[in-house]
């Protein structure tokens, strides 16, 4: 036993670990009776490492009050061995502490145990009536309490963040806003490592190995108690619930209408300083090319892509007509769809074509991914991305029986994606561009977060998530777009801004201020592609329609989110300030194509 362990330690009480058949007890009330406890009980008891231990003792001395006696104080820690505690301190083996007069003793602390490892003890207090330092059993009397002390359970917490995420020192999994606006941590750790962090915090969830959590928001809070009656709701913030990812609860919340992420397994990567803020933002001006990019971006292009994604128009694969219903990812449709973005893209002039095929919590996909060689930085990676698959939440097979449009949600960021790498692919770059077209977003960003431990040690400098941009009834004029960041209590947000004030000022620089309000949300929004990045420490943006006033809630996921409902002006927008905003992140070199 480690001294540093014992707190106080009574002189006139006898505490020993022992095994329980060391002794045989003689109890009578005119004779000496030991009492000890842990934490109150008389034992056996059963604690976690990180829960404080308690040891009190008493002495009634009977009729040999006053009478000398030897005193004893020893330790059996399963598996260490024996200790005694003596004069001079703790040693090995079984020794007495000493001989003292009997005397009556009420309960009193002797050992407080802020923890203690895993393991079994049982803790005696004992003393004999031949005071000769050797341990006489017969005269022998004593108490037992034993303590089994089991490892400190792993939980899924809600940790406060009264500053900086960063300064919780704590494994973070995720960050979120709930729906009084304010931004917390989850957190998945011991209750000793909360307690020792000092933090204000709420367990959510005991967590054994191998859980997985689901991350789920709707943006309607009636949704929320609907969920509580179909699922086991572990945590209702009035925004975002949290459940387990088990059986088919991603299947039942994404009938509610709910989006999903698949909280990382692994703690999210932190900025560790302020200081380490990426690209400086030095004063916006045009580079070579771009302009003459933005108006080769025709709306017509980008309505066909939608139409021939969604289904409103037949597309040719492998040279045969087939018109795309759907975009699940676990059903037979996603296959064509996925060769169609392969066709088109190995069609665009020095345009390199690669398949990242995943597999996650019984689903599996492919992304597709298109990238433009930079010419002088190869390997400082700009990505745009926009997930392909679609969902149906009236599809009870969950493999594209019903059709599933998504023209929104997210055929219209697919569709910039393609409109953008077939115009960029005449043009040459600093840096490296990626497109990536991903599956598995509606099952909770399982491709791209597949995609992106799949890419560790890559120097990947930004990220724009394209996202359902073509939605807007509200009349305003311009009408209102958002381009979302992790929160600012998150350090890493510094660089995410940099993409968002660069996506608003090319707005601007390039005449697109007419067409758009850019609205900057710094609301750690997790339920989009670019928050697999965040949890990776790369910057990233998502770019979006007005998801707070005039979203597209009622026609996402079902069979009305077709081309017929989309402002296309409004979205061809968008990909214009994509385009140029990518190109500024690459480094525009070329008037014309190279």
């Amino acid at each position: 036993m480690k001294r540093k362990k014992l707190i106080r330690i009574s002189l006139c009480v006898v505490l020993l670990f022992f095994s329980v058949d060391a002794f045989a007890a003689v109890a009578s009330p005119t004779l000496p009776t030991p009492d000890i406890k842990a934490n109150e009980q008389d034992g056996p008891i059963t604690v976690t490492s990180g829960t404080p231990v308690s040891i009190k003792a008493s002495l009634s001395p009977g009729n040999e009050n006053g009478n000398l006696a030897d005193w004893w104080l020893v330790a059996n820690q399963s598996p260490d061995g024996w200790y005694s505690f003596t004069s001079n301190g703790w040693t090995t083996g079984i020794k007495s502490f000493g001989q003292y007069p009997l005397s009556i003793i009420s309960p009193v602390e002797i050992y407080y145990f802020p923890s203690l490892s895993v393991g079994d003890y049982a803790f005696y207090v004992g003393v004999d009536m031949n005071p000769n330092d050797d341990l006489d059993l017969p005269v022998l009397y004593y108490d037992v309490v034993q303590v089994h002390v089991a490892p400190d359970p792993q939980v899924l917490a809600r940790v406060e963040v009264p500053k900086k995420l960063q300064d919780l020192n704590l494994p973070v999994h995720a960050g979120l806003v709930d729906g009084s606006g304010v931004y917390y941590a989850l957190v998945i750790t011991t209750r000793t490592q909360l307690n020792a962090a000092g933090v204000t915090y709420r367990v959510i969830d005991e967590c054994p190995p191998d859980t997985d959590y689901l991350l789920a928001s709707s943006g309607n809070p009636a949704d929320n108690g609907e969920a509580a009656k179909a699922v086991n709701v572990l945590y209702d913030d009035g925004h975002w619930i949290i459940v387990r990812d088990i059986d088919t609860v991603d299947e039942i919340l994404a009938d509610i209408g709910f989006d999903l992420k698949l909280m990382s397994n692994e703690p999210i990567i932190l900025e560790s300083t302020d200081a380490d803020a990426a690209r400086n933002e030095a004063a916006l001006a045009q580079l070579p090319g771009v302009s003459e990019m933005i108006g080769k971006i025709k709306q017509e292009t980008v309505t066909a892509y939608i139409s021939q994604l969604s289904g409103e128009s037949q597309v040719t694969i492998e040279g045969e007509p087939y018109t795309i219903k759907n975009r699940h990812t676990d059903g037979a449709p996603i296959q064509k769809a996925t060769q169609y973005i392969r066709d088109r893209l190995k069609g665009m002039k020095e345009m390199t074509v690669s398949t990242h095929d995943w597999t996650r919590k019984g689903h599996k996909g492919s992304n597709i991914i298109g990238e433009l060689k930079g010419k002088e930085k190869p390997g400082e990676i700009v990505i745009m991305i926009a997930h392909l698959d679609s969902i149906n939440k009236l599809d009870e097979s969950y493999e594209g029986g019903k059709d599933a449009p998504g023209a929104d949600d997210d055929a219209s960021g697919c569709a910039a994606l393609l409109t953008a790498a077939e115009i960029m692919s005449n043009y040459a770059f600093q840096s490296t561009i990626r497109f990536i077209f991903t599956t598995g977003e509606e099952q909770g960003t399982l491709g791209s977060e597949a995609y992106v431990n799949d890419v560790k040690g890559q120097n990947i400098v930004a990220v724009l998530n394209l996202d359902m941009i073509a939605y807007s009834t509200s009349g305003l004029t311009p009408p209102t777009q958002h381009i979302k960041t992790r929160h600012d209590k998150d350090l890493g947000n510094l660089k995410d801004m940099v993409i968002a004030n660069l996506y608003k000022g090319v707005v601007t620089l390039y005449g697109l201020d007419s067409s758009l309000n850019v609205v900057i949300k710094q609301d750690s929004d997790v339920n989009g592609d670019q928050s697999s990045f965040w949890d990776k420490k790369i910057p990233a943006a998502w770019v979006i329609e007005d998801d707070f006033d005039n979203f597209n809630k009622d026609n996402m996921h079902t069979v009305k989110d077709r081309l017929n409902t989309l402002n296309m002006s409004y979205c061809t927008a968008q990909v214009k300030a994509t385009l140029a905003t990518a190109a500024h992140l690459a480094g525009s070199t070329s008037t014309s194509a190279p």
